[in-house]
C-alpha cells in the first residue's frame, strides 16, 4: 500500500528556513517514501501531511474532513508568532491550532514541556544547519553575531563595547555566506522575550557548521544540546562575557586547545546535521505509515 508524505511549506528563494526543510525532505529522508512537497493542501486518503510553520484557516477548516479518510497530520511552527507579547498569549494563540492537528513537533524539550498539558502527541526535532554551507579552513579570530538584531538582547553598546561584529545577515544566500566566517559566534537573548522560550539551534548548528566556538547564555535550546556544563556560557547581566571572550580567542588562537573544542562538540554538530535530522523525520513518519496501514 503506497502512502503519500505531503510537505506543505511556503517555497521562496528568500526563505531560508523553507529551503533548508525542502532539501531535507528530499534528500536526508528515506528515499522510500513518497515525499510530495507542496504549498497546498491536496485532498488524499491514508495519506501523511506535514505543515511546516505556515498554516492558513483553510487549512484548518479541512483538516476535520480530511480526518475521515484515514489521514494524519503533523505541524511544526519553528519561530512562528515568534514576536508574542508574552508565552501566555502565545499558548492561548497556538493551542486551538495544536488541537487541529494529530501531533506537534517543536523545536526544543523546553516547549514540548510547556504544552505538556494542551498537546497530547509532541516531537522534537532541533534546526538544522544549512548544507548549502561551504566552510572554508581559513580561521578569524574575532566575535561575530549572526542574525537578526530583533532576535538577540545585544545592544549597539554592547556590540561596540565588547568588540562584536554585528553580521545581520541578508535572506540572501551569497550574501549571507559571505558574512559567515569561521570564527567565534555568539549568542544572548534575555527572557523577557518570548523568543527565547521559542528559540531554535539554527545559530548553534551554523557555528558549528563552521567549526566555529559558540558563545551563549542558557537559552533553553542550547542548554539542552550543550548541557549545564558548557565552557562559554555568559550570565545573563553580561558580568563574565569579557572573561568569556578573552578565554575563547585563546583557545581560537591555539591549535591544540581549538582542536579540541572541535572534537568536543563534534556530537552536537553530529545531532544538528541535516543527515541526522532528516532521520528524526523518518522516524516519525515510519510510525504514521505503521498507523495507517494498520486500519487497512
Amino acid at each position: 500500500m503506497k502512502v503519500n508524505v505531503y510537505v506543505i511549506i511556503q517555497t521562496g528563494l528568500n526563505n531560508g528556513s523553507s529551503i533548508m526543510k525542502t532539501s531535507i525532505f528530499k534528500n536526508y529522508v528515506n528515499k522510500k517514501f513518497n515525499i510530495i512537497i507542496t504549498q497546498n493542501i491536496i485532498d488524499d486518503k491514508n495519506s501523511i501531511y506535514i505543515v511546516i510553520k505556515k498554516y492558513n484557516k483553510d487549512l484548518l477548516k479541512r483538516i476535520t474532513n480530511l480526518k475521515k479518510f484515514n489521514n494524519y497530520f503533523i505541524y511544526e511552527p519553528l519561530d512562528i508568532l515568534w514576536t508574542c507579547e508574552s508565552m501566555s498569549i502565545y499558548k492561548k494563540k497556538l493551542t486551538p491550532i495544536f488541537n487541529a492537528f494529530d501531533e506537534i513537533i517543536f523545536s526544543n524539550e523546553s516547549m514540548r514541556y510547556f504544552f505538556r498539558n494542551e498537546v497530547e502527541n509532541s516531537y522534537v526535532i532541533y534546526h538544522e544547519y544549512d548544507n548549502r554551507y561551504n566552510p572554508t579552513l581559513k580561521k578569524n579570530n574575532i566575535v561575530q553575531y549572526i542574525g537578526s538584531f530583533d532576535k538577540c538582547s545585544f545592544s549597539n553598546e554592547d556590540f561596540e563595547k565588547y568588540n562584536i561584529v554585528n553580521s545581520s545577515c541578508s535572506k540572501y544566500l551569497n550574501k549571507f555566506k559571505d558574512k559567515v566566517l569561521t570564527s567565534i559566534h555568539i549568542d544572548f537573548l534575555k527572557n523577557t522575550k518570548s523568543y527565547y522560550y521559542l528559540h531554535t539551534s539554527t545559530k548553534l548548528s551554523t557555528a558549528l557548521c563552521y567549526n566555529s566556538i559558540f558563545i551563549c547564555n542558557k537559552i533553553p535550546v542550547y542548554k539542552e544540546l550543550l548541557g549545564n556544563k558548557y565552557e562559554f556560557y555568559i550570565e545573563d547581566d553580561l558580568s563574565n562575557l569579557q572573561s568569556v571572550v578573552d578565554r575563547s580567542k585563546k583557545i581560537f588562537s591555539n591549535e591544540k586547545l581549538y582542536n579540541d573544542y572541535v572534537r568536543k562538540i563534534a556530537k552536537v554538530k553530529k545531532k544538528l546535521s541535516p543527515e541526522y535530522v532528516g532521520l528524526r523525520y523518518t522516524k516519525i513518519i515510519k510510525r504514521y505509515i505503521k498507523k495507517i496501514k494498520s486500519i487497512n
